[in-house]
């Protein structure tokens, strides 16, 4: 295809992905993000098989090993104290071709160190108004500019206010939630023991970033007390230890360390089902066209592949409208893989009653080989990046 000149809207992992894939293929990209400066953001995350491919591709797969944290194990526990199962990292590198564990604050930040020079990033810069008709795209930011451009990318995030404009139709889905994210300085003894403990309607994981340094992923359903609507940690320490009184002690010891200025994040747990990605030279991409939320943990890859596979069809496609029509149909049924997966984990995760004891019966007892082709599915491990080019 003839070089295009192409606007991408955020510049999260989605935005600067596409932005990197584009560049290489010798696009006019603009970048723009509605922050004032870039900042690297985001808590913890795994990448798995085809992501972990892409990265590689992309060159930055020695960097972000570098920036793991050092779990070799993880565990699953339930609130009674009971290991359930334990499986080694290795293994599941092996079992998912490729497996990262890291903040999502060190690939956005690798990302951007590693912006090709020819984008044209723009910080403080959002959308107004978008008119797509005659073969170009006619852009109006807030503050008043106008340019024009072949194709026009939204990668805002889950809260993208270009969908919501523009594909008013695509809505978010909530799966009744809250994700909770901590960090604590604290002198834990958990090794290198990624652990995950399961109660009823809520897990907690304890990911120890080094000796002295503890992470914590809280996923909760919404049967529990509404949480505060602050950031406050000392706000968080005060609901955290009712809420979880009765976990191990691990757990609660945890949540005893917050104290005032500690980093703390809190989000409804949402996802934006796989629908419609394009209109005419318009697209979304990442988490505003398909988000799988936290429970698939396949967001930041699905976002990666869906920026290879946009690349790779306008690449292979002499008109735009044909390259982004097959770039909806790749990524629409991918999408709706992770978030049949989502909705399968939120079930499991959040189990009650009866479903959460069946949960931890079968966690303990399922035979390895019969996980490891569980654990193929639910990541979609067989996907390729051959299968997006």
């Amino acid at each position: 295809m003839t070089p295009q000149r192409v606007l991408i809207s955020g510049a999260g992992i989605a935005g600067m992905g596409l932005a990197h894939w584009l560049a290489r293929s010798n696009h006019d990209i603009t970048l723009i993000d509605r922050f004032e400066s870039f900042h690297a953001r985001g808590h913890f995350m795994t990448l798995k098989g085809a992501c972990v491919e892409i990265l590689s591709a992309m060159g930055l797969y020695k960097t972000l090993k570098a920036c793991e944290w050092p779990s070799t194990e993880f565990d699953w526990y339930t609130r009674e104290g009971r290991c359930l199962r334990r499986v080694s990292k290795t293994r599941i590198e092996e079992t998912l071709r490729g497996f990262l564990t890291l903040r999502r604050a060190h690939l956005h930040e690798a990302l951007h160190e590693t912006l090709p020079s020819t984008i044209a990033f723009r910080t403080g810069t959002e959308i107004d108004t978008i008119k797509d008709e005659g073969g170009r795209v006619e852009v109006v930011y807030r503050n008043g500019q106008h340019e024009a451009f072949d194709l026009v990318v939204g990668a805002e995030g889950v809260h993208s206010a270009m969908r919501q404009r523009h594909f008013p139709e695509v809505s978010t889905r909530s799966l009744a939630g809250t994700y909770i994210v901590f960090v604590v300085d604290y002198r834990h003894d958990l090794g290198g023991s990624n652990r995950t403990t399961w109660g009823q309607g809520e897990s907690v994981s304890l990911i120890p970033l080094s000796r002295d340094r503890l992470g914590a992923m809280i996923y909760q359903d919404d049967q529990h007390p509404k949480p505060p609507l602050s950031d406050d940690a000392q706000a968080w320490r005060s609901y955290l230890s009712d809420v979880y009184a009765r976990f191990p002690v691990w757990v609660t010891d945890a949540i005893s360390a917050m104290k005032p200025g500690d980093e703390i994040f809190a989000d409804e747990i949402l996802m934006v089902p796989a629908t419609t990605l394009v209109k005419g030279r318009v697209a979304l991409l990442g988490d505003a066209g398909y988000c799988p939320t936290f429970f698939s943990g396949m967001g930041a890859a699905a976002a990666l592949l869906g920026a290879y596979a946009l690349t790779r069809q306008l690449d292979k496609h002499d008109e735009v409208a044909t390259a982004l029509d097959a770039y909806e149909r790749l990524m629409v049924p991918l999408a709706r893989g992770y978030q049949k997966a989502a909705v399968s984990g939120r079930r499991r995760t959040l189990a009650r009653g009866p479903m959460a004891q069946l949960r931890n019966l079968v966690t303990a007892r399922i035979p390895e080989t019969l996980g490891n082709f569980a654990t193929r599915r639910h990541y979609q491990a067989e996907v390729r990046m051959a299968d997006l080019a």
